[in-house]
């Protein structure tokens, strides 16, 4: 069995409050009194082919937490291991500074990863065209603005493939634009089997990206799991109160199916006031830089509108997906209103509120193409 990618276990990092440290602190170490912690007794695992988020406000301990796994920083406790070469999306780096030029900074880089002189340069011309920095790439790198310099380093660094990807917020460089083209090789390289750990304040970066995240506060880890469900903990959002009308299911519930064969999603409605009540279901899939897209979503079928326990069960005769994890969610709300069309919701299940019905499908690789139908039926009290 082959390593993870990334591991950490118990790491910690301090520095000195007063931002100087003596020779007496180099050997003995910081007293207790005199030292920060940044990074306190963290522990993760990044399979091969996964990417983890690291969620926290700042200050948090995100960026010193990413600088660690990357050996700009040593760690004062704990023992980090990577396996696989490593491309570090967060600052220019140590591959020169202000005085080389756009080309020059790329030539280093490419020196420093081995690529071998006859691909430089096809590899030159994508970084040159990719950071869309025109006459500026022989320019030196001294009289960028911040975003140049970091779009010069995310067209760098992705401009060959490596094999774990350490990102802090470089996404989010430049306009729409550059933003989407980012996005965009990101995943075409994530796709490839690489994998990744994502540290940002950017909830949404993250539901792209992360099956699992955590979250730091203080330099510790407060929450971790499933992102749908560290996503919901760290923005907590308010949830439909369920007073008048609730799901009832079971919290533990995980599903399974065949592609191409049949599934039963069955599930509980009480309705604890008279009014008219509908219910929907969607399947998604998450999909790399995009995030939960939905691959059935059903419309709106009504319930009940009288007191009452009720079960209400979607069959999907054909399933269309392909063998995978997935996830369900769950709607109950009243009708459209006549006028406005607005529906209220009156209880939810999904991946925005943390607690979406993991759907594990099985079956031979390239199924799942199968044309679908799918059929409500409820039963009265």
């Amino acid at each position: 069995m082959q390593p993870p990618a990334i591991s950490a276990k118990s790491v910690t990092k301090y520095f000195p409050k007063s931002g100087r440290m003596g020779w007496r602190a180099l050997l003995a170490g910081l007293p207790r009194d005199e030292r920060f912690v940044a990074v306190d007794d963290v522990s993760l695992v990044v399979g091969r082919g996964e990417v983890v988020g690291v969620l926290g406000r700042n200050g948090a301990g995100k960026s010193t937490l990413l600088r660690l796994m990357a050996g700009i920083y040593g760690a004062d406790k704990g023992a980090i291991a990577l396996s696989g070469d490593v491309a570090g999306l967060f600052e220019l780096g140590g591959f020169g500074n202000g005085q080389l030029t756009g080309r020059e900074f790329a030539r280093r880089y490419l020196q420093f990863f081995g690529v071998r002189k006859s691909q430089w340069p096809d590899t030159l011309q994508d970084i040159h065209e990719f950071s869309e920095l025109g006459n500026y790439f022989d320019e030196k790198i001294l009289t960028y603005s911040a975003g140049m310099g970091a779009r010069l380093y995310f067209a760098t660094a992705t401009a060959i493939p490596h094999e774990i990807y350490l990102i802090d917020e470089i996404l989010s460089v430049g306009d729409e634009h550059f933003q989407t083209k980012s996005w965009a090789r990101m995943r075409e390289r994530l796709a490839g089997g690489a994998s990744g750990l994502l540290v940002t304040h950017d909830w949404s970066a993250v539901i792209k990206l992360c099956r699992a995240s955590l979250v730091l506060q203080s330099g510790r880890v407060v929450l971790e799991g499933r992102s749908d469900t560290v996503v919901a903990g760290y923005l907590d959002l308010p949830k439909a109160k369920g007073d008048s009308a609730r799901l009832v299911v079971d919290p533990t519930l995980r599903m399974s199916g065949t592609s191409g064969g049949a599934l039963s999603i069955g599930f509980g409605v009480e309705l604890l006031q008279s009014r008219p009540v509908e219910v929907a279901v969607s399947i998604e899939a998450l999909q790399l830089g995009v995030g939960w897209e939905p691959l059935i979503l059903t419309e709106f079928a009504p319930v009940a509108a009288l007191p009452g326990r009720y079960r209400a069960e979607l069959v999907v005769e054909q399933l269309p997906m392909a063998p995978g994890d997935y996830l369900v969610s769950l709607f109950l709300s009243t009708p459209p209103d006549p006028v406005t069309g607005a529906r209220e919701v009156l209880d939810a299940r999904g991946w925005t509120y943390g607690d979406g019905i993991t759907l594990r499908v099985d079956g031979e690789s390239g199924s799942g193409l199968a044309p679908f139908a799918i059929q409500w039926s409820q039963n009265l009290p």
